[in-house]
């Protein structure tokens, strides 16, 4: 049928007669569509990921919608284009000099800058290989952001001791505040794992909000002694038991948000305990056991696996 025509690939041959004439009888364009942002109408990553990077004023040119020319640059032959379609008056019955533009015919420039991914760093601050692993974190922080002006990626990264969950820094991609901020700070203490993990996911809720970056990749480093719980309990109830049974439904929430994961697993013996494990099926993620990790081992896992991620 015509109008199946008119709203596929004969679209796209009336967009480009209208750039040559104006003169083209209103009832044949009728179907014809104009760029418009389209309501989101699933919630996912890929939903996500299309909508980051999208702004009025520079990047690569996606498609016009209706706005305030103020607000952005106007796209000329869409407003124009607009107009005739609407069936906007024409100025003087008989010569048709020109168009009555009218304020919601106009069409302005929409463009998507290049979104990069947000790497969030959680550190175990409890054990012994306390201080082993935020060095090895801080130096793979550093190595990302050497390189973040490339693909406009962000770090940041969280430290968990005791019963704190402390933001060391901030999401960003400046290289100097890292080095300022990231400074050997004091470990020991129990492991509130939950309240890291419910961290994780507010921070990865709002990242994703705020469309700043296309997605969030935590990379956690535990030795999978969770015994902290984010709810007091009594003297009768076992600390570990708890917060195992608080993460799980922590994780999996957190791991329907991220765009991937790495769990570092760093007890010193390997068949000590499989919490870590249980915890990266949780997230999704992938899992390592690294007991002595170094930012070399880290940094090798990321980059094996960037071209993955930034596909996603």
């Amino acid at each position: 049928p015509q109008d199946t025509q008119d709203q596929g690939s004969g679209g796209n041959q009336k967009a480009k007669s209208s750039k040559q004439s104006l003169d083209i009888p209103l009832e044949e364009l009728e179907h014809f569509d104009m760029p418009t942002i389209q309501p989101t109408t699933t919630a996912g990553r890929k939903a996500g990921k299309h909508l980051a990077g999208l702004n009025l004023r520079r990047g690569r040119f996606v498609r016009s919608i209706p706005g305030d020319p103020r607000s952005g640059k106007i796209d000329l032959l869409a407003t124009i284009t607009a107009a005739y379609i609407q069936g906007a008056q024409f100025k003087g019955a008989k010569n048709k000099l020109g168009l009555i533009i009218k304020k919601e015919h106009y069409r302005i420039k929409q463009y998507r800058q290049q979104s990069g991914l947000l790497f969030l760093f959680a550190v175990d601050g409890s054990g012994s290989m306390a201080i082993n692993n935020y060095g090895a974190a801080k130096g793979a922080a550093i190595a990302l952001l050497e390189k973040a002006y490339v693909y406009r990626d962000q770090v940041a990264m969280l430290f968990f001791r005791r019963n704190r969950a402390d933001l060391l820094l901030s999401p960003g991609s400046s290289l100097s505040k890292a080095y300022r901020v990231l400074k050997r700070i004091p470990a020991g203490g129990r492991t509130p794992t939950g309240k890291a993990i419910l961290k994780c996911l507010k921070m990865t809720k709002k990242a994703k909000l705020a469309k700043e970056v296309s997605g969030v990749v935590l990379i956690l480093f535990t030795d999978g002694r969770a015994n902290q719980p984010i709810q007091p309990i009594s003297e009768q109830q076992d600390r570990e038991t708890v917060s195992m049974k608080e993460l799980k439904p922590l994780c999996i929430e957190l791991g329907r948000h991220l765009a991937a994961a790495l769990v570092i697993d760093t007890k010193r013996i390997a068949y000590q305990n499989q919490n870590a494990k249980e915890i990266a099926q949780w997230l999704n993620a992938q899992y390592l056991y690294l007991p002595k990790a170094s930012a070399a081992q880290i940094s090798d896992s990321l980059n094996a696996n960037m071209d993955l991620w930034r596909s996603l």
